[in-house]
């Protein structure tokens, strides 16, 4: 499978190639282009630090957390790494902005997308989102562990449906090795952390 997995990747690597070298000059420079996983890899083909049960169709970093890549005009200059938490969402407000679009002028419509282009003029730019969520409907390949993960810059709270919870802090733990709620009490800086994500979680499953 492993074998299979990689070569599919060559060849979508190969393709993406074949089109961008498809358009001429003046179009490539007229073009942005924006490159994103939706899920990471599935179990069967996982590498360290990623485990069979902490990939695709999983809520676990292993399985959301995935490359976002943006090239062309509207990146001042390349090769620079943003290090923010962003959400599949923000295409929608980023696509919009570079098009010339202000997504304030949208009435009437609840926009929960941010307009990532601030980043690409300041890799440095204060963070323009406090959280992100992730959802996991139950299915054939969810692992059986369907619920929701939301998470601030630091830390992230796992909801699982059945009720239960785990809660990592991904700046000293990033692959998820040690859940926060299966130890001793939470220190403050946690605590307000879960306290916060919880609220947070709970207000957008009562929203209208």
């Amino acid at each position: 499978k492993a074998t299979c997995y990689r070569a599919a990747i060559e060849a979508m690597d190969s393709e993406i190639s074949r089109l961008l070298a498809s358009m001429d000059a003046d179009t490539r420079l007229n073009t942005n282009i924006i490159y994103l996983g939706d899920n990471g890899s599935p179990g069967p083909v996982a590498q360290d630090p990623v485990t069979s049960t902490r990939a695709k169709g999983t809520m676990y970093e292993g399985g959301i957390h995935v490359p976002f890549v943006v090239h062309g005009p509207a990146v001042v200059e390349g090769g620079r790494f943003v290090d923010a938490i962003i959400d599949v969402t923000d295409v929608f407000a980023t696509v919009l902005t570079l098009a010339g679009v202000d997504v304030a002028d949208l009435d009437g419509i609840t926009i929960d997308s941010v307009s990532l282009v601030p980043y690409l003029a300041d890799p440095a730019q204060a963070p323009l989102r406090e959280w992100t969520l992730s959802e996991l409907y139950a299915s054939a390949s969810s692992n059986d562990k369907p619920g929701r993960a939301i998470r601030d810059v630091r830390f992230k709270l796992i909801v699982f449906l059945d009720g239960r919870e785990e809660f990592y802090d991904l700046l000293a733990d990033p692959w998820e090795a040690t859940d926060l709620l299966a130890g001793e009490a939470l220190d403050t800086g946690a605590q307000a952390a879960y306290d916060t994500l919880s609220a947070t979680l709970e207000g957008l499953l009562a929203a209208p």
